[in-house]
């Protein structure tokens, strides 16, 4: 199934404490679309740099910036729609066959990507040429 970027959603997670403080709740089946099979971090990336760059065949992802800040670019090889993450309490649902750019507002970013999948590289498209000849079948 190909998917459009009006199908990456914003999940908001239950979130407990005051102004200042909070405790954010993800359950998979609950409270994500799916069970978590791979979790990894993202640090250290320079300030307006834009990373990612890749699709996935059939890989599902949430994106949470649990630090900073990023736009995230989601684009469905026709059309494309951004999406600001500076927020722990707020992740992006990318499903698969989307192509995502990254670009980091603050340096001090930190993003948490959940995954229903362990990694395989065969699962990424990494040129955009083959992003469009994957998503015209």
């Amino acid at each position: 199934m190909l998917h459009s970027c009006n199908d990456a959603n914003e999940i908001t997670f239950p979130s407990f404490g005051g102004d200042t403080d909070a405790l954010v709740v993800m359950e998979g089946g609950k409270d994500l679309p799916f069970q978590i099979a791979r979790v990894y971090t993202i640090t250290g990336i320079p300030q307006g740099t834009t990373r990612g760059s890749h699709g996935h065949k059939a890989i599902n992802q949430i994106i949470v910036c649990l630090s900073g800040g990023v736009e995230m670019e989601v684009d469905d090889g026709s059309s494309k729609r951004r999406v600001t993450l500076d927020d722990p309490r707020i992740g992006l649902h990318v499903p698969p066959t989307l192509w995502t750019d990254t670009t980091y507002i603050t340096a001090d970013t930190v993003l948490m990507v959940l995954c229903d999948a362990p990694y395989d590289e065969a699962e990424y498209i990494r040129d955009y040429d083959d992003f469009k000849a994957f998503r015209n079948g």
